[in-house]
């Protein structure tokens, strides 16, 4: 979560399964096409109910939208926009959501539309918001582990804020040590 750093702690249990893992080293795990794991919808719940004043009068973004379970989970807190109109500066205006979804892989993009105001297929690290329709003051997403690190380079230049599912084992990766000491985080453990 960006901006600002803070660290923050979630309740244990539930009953509630982990995020993605790729499940190396154990036999019969292969890595899942393109990184697609499924978010599991706690997790955005959790943000929603913790972080809801950086989501509430914003358009999204969902830079990896998979198969739509993030911003199906955020429509249980803020339906889709009808009618979208723009302020000057691009962003949503009004009591419902702008969504915006990118995703890579067309396999999900019938699913998509339903979901969004925009949908893109594409790649989000060759994605630029060229016209106001498709800026977005907030992303999030749970991006493939592999290009997290792009990903979110590539969200921090074009949006205010944004809310990136991760395990924690990102934070620690020597290779990423200097990029995250640049950054202005807020860390999260849900």
């Amino acid at each position: 979560i960006y901006p600002p750093r803070r660290t923050l702690h979630g309740r244990r249990g539930e009953g509630r399964q982990g995020m993605s893992a790729t499940g190396r080293n154990r036999p019969g795990k292969e890595r899942a096409t393109l990184d697609f794991y499924k978010t599991p919808p706690w997790c955005v719940r959790r943000l929603c109910e913790r972080f809801s004043k950086l989501f509430e009068g914003r358009a999204i973004l969902e830079p990896c939208a998979g198969n739509g379970t993030i911003l199906r989970t955020l429509q249980e807190y803020w339906p889709i926009a009808k009618d979208v109109r723009t302020a000057k500066n691009g962003a949503a205006v009004g009591l419902y959501k702008n969504y915006i979804a990118i995703e890579i892989d067309n396999r999900h993009a019938n699913s998509l539309r339903p979901l969004a105001t925009r949908v893109g297929i594409q790649d989000y690290l060759r994605f630029r918001a060229a016209f106001s329709v498709w800026r977005a003051d907030v992303a999030i997403t749970n991006p493939p582990f592999s290009l997290a690190a792009p990903i979110l380079e590539h969200a921090r230049r074009s949006v205010l804020a944004g809310a990136f599912l991760l395990r924690l084992s990102f934070l620690g990766s020597a290779e990423r040590a200097g990029f995250l000491q640049q950054a202005n985080f807020t860390v999260a453990v849900l």
